[in-house]
């Protein structure tokens, strides 16, 4: 028997939906765990609160692949010490410590999620598992061995997935819908969090903004995904948590939804895309009568 894989809209104007596209962080996976930003900023000998503000305002060029790794950790440690007193910089013994720190306890972390059963019903797990990237060793001097274990954590960081998207990805491509990854995210990271992990073989394409040059919401990266699936972009269901690339996602053809949790986003589907399968989506049983 064929599958129709094209799924009727609801209100949302009559068109088809073939194809959905997930933003990375926010949506796909949670953000960063504040723990992990708090080992990188004793790491990097300065306040966790002038760190993650360095942290976020050098991102977007670090994303859009104008910045090497090495570049941006300089520019964000350079940052956050300049706005930070009385904070020690950790030795460079100290600061390989700290990812491995990190990493015990994120691998206690995943053997403690296997042993509680706390997987998703298809095996999927959470967290990194056992497909992070081992810490390399060295650099060129301190800095260059600071670069190296912040690039490390920061991947350890975005590496948790939410298990209740993984259940809907599959209820998706088990009902004939294609799968696209598209995210501001920096190359080195692409790797690592969107390739050899389970859920990562429902896609299909993936579009990273450092691998292309071009960002979220600029209309240069949605052309390029809906070329990766040859897809016209009105057969598109696009989800990000940030409004202005929603915004850019419908100026550029796109259905689009902002995202806020899986509860949320059952209910918008069941108004504006009642066809598109939502049973493996949590309901908001505060809207029952």
């Amino acid at each position: 028997m064929h599958r129709d894989s094209s799924w009727r809209s609801g209100s949302s104007g009559g068109g088809t939906i073939e194809a959905v596209a997930f933003d990375y962080g926010g949506v796909l996976g949670f953000e960063i765990d504040p723990s992990v930003t708090r080992e990188m900023a004793r790491a990097a000998g300065a306040s966790h609160e002038c760190f993650v503000r360095a942290f976020y305002e050098c991102r977007p060029r670090y994303d859009a692949g104008e910045l090497t790794s090495a570049e941006y950790w300089a520019d964000v440690v350079g940052g956050a010490r300049e706005t930070t007193t009385g904070v020690e910089t950790a030795a460079s013994g100290a600061v390989t410590s700290v990812a491995s720190a990190v990493d015990e306890r994120f691998s206690a972390d995943s053997a403690a999620e296997q042993q509680s059963g706390s997987r998703d019903i298809h095996g999927e797990s959470s967290s990194f598992a056992g497909h992070r990237p081992g810490l390399v060793p060295g650099g060129d001097g301190q800095d260059g061995g600071l670069a190296q274990v912040l690039t490390h954590l920061d991947i350890v960081g975005w590496s948790r997935i939410d298990p209740i998207m993984v259940r809907w990805m599959h209820a998706l491509r088990k009902n004939g819908l294609r799968l696209i990854v598209l995210s501001n995210m920096p190359r080195e990271m692409e790797e690592p969090l969107l390739s050899g992990r389970g859920w990562s073989e429902l896609l299909e394409a993936r579009v990273v903004s450092g691998a292309i040059g071009a960002s979220k919401p600029s209309a240069e990266i949605y052309r390029v995904a809906a070329a990766r699936l040859k897809l016209a972009p009105e057969k598109i269901l696009f989800l990000d948590d940030r409004a202005e690339n929603v915004d850019g996602a419908r100026q550029a053809g796109f259905h689009a939804v902002h995202y806020r949790d899986p509860r949320a986003l059952r209910g918008v589907l069941e108004v504006e895309y009642a066809r598109l399968p939502v049973d493996a989506l949590p309901r908001d049983t505060s809207r029952d009568d």
